[in-house]
């Protein structure tokens, strides 16, 4: 199938099918994991789905560290937290210096995580 789908994970599966419409790229449909060949009943859904999909990989069997750090908050807080906390979770020290981020850059307040 198409970028290494499975038959019963993507429309269409072979390029083949691929209806072609000037102007833009080919198209595909992503299915439910679930082995139902059925569609997704929302774009939320689909979301919804990549990013549990995502943070399945904490779980995922050799994972020692998990760190799901969004780029929107290391664009504007820095990567002083992620760096920190990569090189506790590994005993190396980073060769590298941290990015101060927007908000530090243009004094604006750092986003505050909600728990």
């Amino acid at each position: 199938c198409l970028d290494r789908y499975s038959y019963w994970n993507i429309v269409p599966c072979s390029p083949e099918d691929q209806r072609v419409i000037e102007g833009l790229a080919g198209y595909k449909y992503e299915l439910q994991h679930d082995g139902s060949a059925r569609a997704y009943s929302s774009i939320v859904d689909l979301r919804r789905a990549k990013i549990m999909n995502h943070l399945s990989v904490a779980d995922f069997l050799g994972t020692r560290a998990f760190f799901p750090f969004r780029f929107e908050d290391l664009n504007v807080n820095g990567t002083a937290e992620l760096l920190q906390a990569v090189e506790q979770a590994t005993g190396l020290k980073a060769k590298c210096r941290a990015t101060k981020g927007e908000a530090r850059r243009l004094g604006e307040k750092a986003i505050i995580k909600h728990r």
